[in-house]
């Protein structure tokens, strides 16, 4: 199976990845393929860098290219890719057999987790927070960032404004409803076969 995942920022897009990856999965982010391309530049890995160089390979590739380079790379047995951030990709990993799961938390909720993770690039001020959605959500339109767009795209949305148990629930129940669907899958994590 081959899944992308997105959402705003931590409303457990990362959670959902890792407790996929525990059931078998690989997992990559379009930002992991980002992050290399700005050490092979030399550039340092900021945030502002990282949206810059997707907004320039979008502009230069298509905005499509970033999900074509990370296909390239992993493939898509078993695979869940991170970090989408545009309709064009969503739309290249669906051409090569995807599903799309978007990760959605109450914006207050997601202010919090931020606030405990505590990274310096993160906005420190729910005013300051609210600008980011706005910039996160995109315009609808051109090569920048298009959140909200992307969502409106999901095959499923899966509401994480629980524990991180509760998270796992859903996930699993996703999982063993898609691998009915695909019996012929032979690399599916043990835990498929359950009855």
């Amino acid at each position: 199976m081959f899944w992308g995942i997105t959402g705003y920022p931590c409303a457990g897009k990362g959670e959902a990845a890792n407790i996929l990856k525990d059931r078998g999965f690989r997992t990559i982010s379009i930002s992991d393929v980002l992050r290399e391309k700005l050490r092979e530049m030399s550039v340092p890995v900021t945030r502002e860098h990282l949206v810059e160089l997707a907004n320039f390979i979008r502009e230069r590739a298509g905005n499509g290219a970033l999900m074509k380079m990370t296909i390239e790379r992993i493939g898509t047995s078993n695979t869940i890719i991170e970090s989408i951030r545009h309709p064009d990709e969503v739309l290249e990993l669906k051409k090569a057999g995807g599903k799309f799961f978007f990760i959605t938390a109450e914006p207050k909720t997601r202010f919090e987790r931020i606030k405990e993770r505590k990274r310096e690039e993160d906005p420190q001020t729910w005013e300051t927070f609210l600008k980011h959605e706005l910039i996160e959500a995109g315009k609808g339109e051109g090569s920048g960032q298009r959140i909200r767009d992307c969502e409106l795209m999901a095959d499923t949305t899966i509401e994480n404004n629980g524990t991180i148990e509760e998270l796992k629930q859903k996930i699993d129940k996703i999982l063993l409803e898609e691998a009915g669907k695909h019996p012929e899958q032979t690399k599916l994590p043990e835990m498929y076969n359950r009855e």
